[in-house]
């Protein structure tokens, strides 16, 4: 068993070592931090091995510590692949001239959750959301400003790293409610969940979005010709099966623009001084 750890351990260093020395001309594939980064790693394996023999070059998959840093990252043009939010990717097209490539078939649903099947009425309300600029935790938020909660005299936002510790909070009675993506709330384990309840749903909008940037000699129609063969190919499925996902399909800027009040949120907040924030 040691000597297994001290080899995984081996390979993982060498890997860190070889993405350092080729860093230059590595593809970075940027995805947004929804899961943990051992997660992402895994769940995009088939993607890299994929583009490595497409492109012949060596690839590497990074995330981010928070939605926050990687969508700051997104908006340097850091990454050559990008996978993200539909508000960030966005974001990604407008500002930092990424193109907008797939989408998974299946939309993204946000819901608030709470110990009953309505929101209560006890004001202010103490909701738990993941990070500022989540594209989940701003769906939430302006469907209870749309129900008439402001800031501070109708809700307090607390911000926790994980999906599981939002729902967590409901049920120890440190919130009233929390913000999550359906498809989290569905894997959250039955001890959990049997104690939840669904307050409000939002209409199904774009999933993850693929995003590529012209660079390190790949023009945008070899990007976009790469892609398309992914889809198709066995790294493909293999990724749908791993990812339980059921397929994928173009996307344009009209469909994207939809988010457009997320987006115009998230760049307020990433545009405010950080001795501000908390006003």
């Amino acid at each position: 068993m040691i000597k297994t750890f001290y080899g995984f351990l081996w390979v993982t260093l060498s890997s860190c070592f070889v993405g350092l020395v080729h860093a230059e001309d590595s593809i970075l594939i940027g995805i947004a931090p929804h899961s943990s980064a051992r997660v992402i790693l895994e769940s995009h394996a088939s993607l890299r091995s994929f583009l490595e023999a497409r492109f012949g070059k060596s690839v590497e998959v990074v995330t981010a510590p928070n939605f926050s840093e990687f969508a700051r990252r997104s908006l340097q043009g850091q990454y050559d692949l990008l996978i993200t939010s539909p508000h960030l990717a966005l974001m990604a097209q407008e500002k930092a001239q990424y193109t907008p490539l797939i989408t998974y078939t299946q939309g993204l649903e946000t819901v608030l959750v709470s110990r009953t099947e309505t929101i209560p009425e006890k004001r202010p309300l103490v909701v738990f959301g993941l990070d500022p600029v989540s594209f989940v935790t701003l769906t939430g938020i302006e469907a209870l400003k749309n129900m008439g909660l402001s800031h501070n005299t109708g809700m307090h936002i607390e911000y926790t790293s994980a999906s599981d510790s939002t729902a967590l909070a409901v049920v120890q009675g440190k919130a009233d409610l929390a913000i999550m993506s359906l498809p989290n709330f569905s894997k959250l384990n039955d001890t959990v969940k049997n104690q939840l309840a669904i307050a409000w749903c939002s209409e199904p909008k774009p999933s993850r979005v693929y995003l590529s940037k012209v660079g390190k000699g790949i023009s945008a129609t070899m990007w976009q010709e790469a892609i398309d063969a992914f889809t198709t190919s066995p790294e493909g499925l293999a990724h749908l099966e791993s990812n339980k996902l059921k397929g994928f399909r173009h996307i344009d800027t009209e469909e994207l623009a939809s988010v457009r009040s997320q987006a115009d949120a998230a760049l307020r907040y990433l545009a405010t001084p950080p001795n501000q924030l908390s006003r």
